[in-house]
């Protein structure tokens, strides 16, 4: 029965999102904004491709967690791409995981919420298995918030490649085959 409840919440959201953006689709077809609702139908193909492809690359529990990040409350919009021969990651999705998990709560402890913030990872596999994760937004970093950067930057070390921050960014490249 739970399982039941729990395919229909995700049903339930999903609906949600679909039918917000054909909302907004009609809506700027109805004021004559043709353009703009051929570039709202565009954004939407795309997501739904790099969803398709992120469902493929044998990595459930984090695609999940990934295609319904935007249903709960954070302060920051994320938006996700792959570049991808459409590989095996399962290997690398525990680490991958726990790595973005840590991310999320930084982001999440540290974004300003009202902002314009948005987070994009990129997945790509071409040439081995790599991440960038890009933050834009507002961060509030103070000597604590450093520090927590920094912490975080130390425990993933072996697997971060870059990591750059600022008030106003935060640009990662993740090895995940290392």
């Amino acid at each position: 029965m739970a399982r039941e409840r729990e395919i229909l919440e995700i049903l339930k959201n999903y609906r949600h999102d679909w039918l917000n953006r054909l909302q907004l689709i009609k809506g700027n077809i109805d004021m004559g904004r043709i353009d703009r609702a051929a570039t709202i139908i565009d954004e939407v193909i795309q997501q739904s491709r790099n969803e398709s492809h992120l469902t493929n690359m044998n990595i459930p529990k984090l695609a999940s967690k990934l295609v319904t990040f935007n249903w709960e409350s954070h302060p920051y919009f994320l938006a996700v791409e792959t570049v991808t021969g459409e590989k095996d990651w399962s290997e690398f999705e525990h680490n991958i995981n726990e790595i973005l998990s840590g991310l999320f709560n930084l982001f999440d402890s540290y974004a300003n919420y009202g902002d314009d913030n948005h987070l994009l990872i990129i997945f790509k596999d071409i040439e081995g298995f790599k991440l960038e994760l890009d933050f834009q937004g507002e961060l509030l970093l103070d000597s604590s918030a450093q520090r927590k950067f920094l912490d975080f930057r130390k425990k993933n070390e072996y697997f971060i490649e870059k990591m750059e921050w600022d008030n106003k960014s935060c640009f990662i490249v993740l090895d995940a085959d290392v």
